[in-house]
């Protein structure tokens, strides 16, 4: 559950502090540098803790939501599968000019029904429809990762471990034959906000048939 979890985000901050070399200048880890600053190996843990949590507990729930409704939607994951698989990648090459600013924002903007139609529907092909009425909108108000100088450090890689892991799903098909187990009368996954979210009832399962 969360609390081992929790636990075990702090052991591994706690051992990554302690095997770290201030005084080697060899050592260029994170914490090695943070700690040659003269900052105090406990305010080190804690922005140790906070880099293990940020980085796996987001995207780990983003791509276990995203087994979740695919299990749930076959015919939008055979979509993706057939893209996946079908893609030339000569085509899909996109050059970002330098300087070129990338921004993106929280749960209750992206479930404002007046820009996302149907906000708790799994439809991805919403990003992808010609001539959607507030597509704009859409994606003027899509920024998951925060904005201003605080947006998340680590957003592009983000964005990039979750589209590599999404094609590698589809790519591997892994979840033919998967089905979902509970998600309640409405058939649904339910967000809980924290520092990072959560899913109610804190797993989401799947059984394969």
């Amino acid at each position: 559950g969360g609390a081992a979890e929790y636990a075990e985000g702090r052991g591994v901050a706690r051992s990554l502090v302690e095997s770290a070399r201030p005084d080697d200048d060899d050592d260029d880890t994170y914490q090695a540098r943070l700690l040659r600053a003269g900052i105090s190996k406990d305010e080190v843990k804690v922005q140790i803790e906070d880099v293990i949590f940020a980085g796996t507990d987001s995207t780990g729930m983003n791509l276990s939501t995203l087994c979740w409704n695919l299990a749930k939607h076959p015919a939008i994951y055979q979509t993706l599968r057939h893209e996946v698989l079908t893609a030339d990648a000569a085509d899909r090459t996109y050059v970002l000019p330098p300087s070129t600013t990338v921004g993106l924002q929280p749960h209750t903007l992206h479930s404002n029904p007046d820009v996302f139609r149907h906000p708790h529907e799994f439809d991805p092909a919403r990003w992808l429809r010609e001539g959607e009425p507030s597509g704009p909108e859409m994606r003027r108000d899509f920024v998951p990762f925060g904005v201003g100088s605080r947006m998340c450090i680590a957003r592009n890689l983000a964005m990039m471990e979750l589209g590599v892991a999404a094609r590698a799903l589809a790519r591997s098909g892994v979840l033919e034959g998967a089905s979902v187990v509970g998600g309640g009368a409405e058939g649904r996954v339910e967000i809980l906000e924290w520092f990072n979210s959560r899913v109610k009832g804190g797993k989401m399962e799947l059984v394969w048939r």
